[in-house]
Parts: structure tokens; C-alpha cells; sequence
């Protein structure tokens, strides 16, 4: 703890009810600080078979607290295009810090609309509450047409089932 005189904040938060607390994360004691003190879980990079396992242990330790974690869902870097060749071959340039194709199409979003939905529903039925895309930005207007892209093509696909954020 640290205390501070003369410091001001603004704007200044809400105290009741306070702002929720998400936490990130995957780790085991990650998801033991989700249960224990914070309101929802936000790992970054989440497969779909990462958030139902992960949403499982917390709902767990949670419950053996006494308490009922509401939020789930991960933030997944994202690269939309109309072609799936064009957007998995970008998002593979672009973010190539996983080791594997398959680790690097599980845990982020590439594809025309059709597949970002797909995967977006994937983690729906997974458990996921909201996701927060992070759109791969080449140039502002590539990251402006995938804006596009997702507020006309990806949302209205998927119907109000989860929340997107970018």
C-alpha cells in the first residue's frame, strides 16, 4: 500500500457500486483471484477450449468462496478481411508470436465475417459473456474496413449472443 498527500484523480470513480473488477490471466492462482476478489475473467488469448476449462475452475473456486463470477471473456487479436486466405495470411505476418499454426488460429480471430462469427459463437458456447477484439491495424484505413467489417457484416451474424468490444 502507499498513501499520497495532495493528489487528486479525475474524473473520480464511482464508490457505489464500485467499477467491477475483471482479472487476467490463465494461470491457476490467476483463477483464484478472479474467485476470490475480482468480477469477471479477461485472459488475453483464450481458445475456446482455454475459456470453458478456465470459466469452469473459476465458477469452482467461486462457489467454494461463496461467490458468483458473472463476466467471462477473453481479448483476441483480430484480423478480418473478405478472403480467409488474405486474413490468416496477414494475421500470420503481423502476430506471429506463437510457435504453432494451430496455437496462433485457436486463440485469435482471422477470417472474412462469416469465420470471425464462427469463432466468435465458438466461445459463446464455450462461455464467454463478451470478447474484446483487438484488430491488427496495417494502415488506419485497413484497421477503418475492418471496423466496417465488423459493425456491418460480424454483429448482426451474431444476433445479441455476445457482447464485442474493440
Amino acid at each position: 500500500h502507499a498513501d499520497f498527500d495532495s493528489l487528486d484523480m479525475f474524473p473520480r470513480t464511482v464508490q457505489q457500486p464500485r467499477p467491477p473488477i475483471w482479472v487476467g490471466g490463465r494461470s491457476e492462482e490467476a483463477h483464484r483471484r478472479v474467485a476470490y476478489l475480482g468480477d469477471g475473467w479477461y485472459p488475453s488469448q483464450a481458445s475456446p477450449g482455454m475459456l470453458r476449462e478456465g470459466r469452469r475452475r473459476i465458477e469452482e473456486l467461486a462457489a467454494e468462496a461463496g461467490r458468483v463470477i458473472t463476466d467471462f471473456g477473453p481479448q483476441n487479436e483480430l484480423y478480418i478481411a473478405r478472403d480467409d486466405a488474405e486474413a490468416r495470411a496477414t494475421m500470420r505476418r503481423y502476430y506471429n508470436r506463437f510457435t504453432t499454426e494451430e496455437a496462433l488460429f485457436s486463440q485469435t480471430f482471422a477470417g472474412s465475417p462469416a469465420r470471425i462469427a464462427e469463432q466468435m459463437m465458438d466461445l459463446h458456447e464455450a462461455g464467454a459473456t463478451f470478447v474484446d477484439l483487438r484488430p491488427v491495424g496495417i494502415s488506419l484505413e485497413d484497421l477503418l474496413e475492418q471496423l466496417h467489417l465488423i459493425a456491418d457484416e460480424v454483429v448482426p451474424a451474431i444476433g445479441g449472443q455476445l457482447t464485442p468490444t474493440v
